[in-house]
């Protein structure tokens, strides 16, 4: 198997809702079949789901709106942008989980979207971001 990541599928209480909310942060939907909604997301698919029928298709039992003990990591730029997209999603309706601040590895700042996903947006010193939005660890 490859070390790689393609598609990332979210399981959401209220698929409206989500999407809803991903769109004010100014991601366009890319497909929907009306259970379903995906976002070209670079060179991966964030795609939004019933948290039960993910669930049910898993094979495993919901937790619910819980912390699903992952965070969801977003490189940007410099610390400035950091605040921006911060401020942004809460306006768009996410929740501050972590203020932006100065860590060991540069700056980064946490928030939950409406289903309780959390992401982290960081500048990171060490981390080489591409035109294409790909980043890069150092070797």
């Amino acid at each position: 198997m490859d070390q790689r990541l393609n598609i990332l599928t979210l399981g959401v209480d209220d698929v409206r809702r989500a999407t809803e909310f991903y769109e004010r942060l100014g991601w366009q939907v890319t497909f929907t079949d009306g259970d379903i909604v995906m976002f070209q997301a670079g060179p991966m698919i964030v795609s939004l789901w019933s948290r039960t029928k993910l669930a049910a298709d898993s094979g495993v039992a919901s937790s619910g709106s819980q912390w699903g003990g992952f965070t969801l990591g977003y490189a940007v730029g410099d610390a400035a942008e950091v605040d921006a997209i911060c401020d942004q999603a809460v306006a768009a309706g996410a929740t501050l989980t972590s203020s932006p601040r100065d860590k060991g590895f540069g700056y980064s700042g946490i928030f939950a979207d409406p289903d309780g996903h959390t992401w982290e947006v960081a500048w990171i010193r060490a981390l080489r971001r591409h035109d294409d939005g790909t980043v890069e660890l150092p070797a």
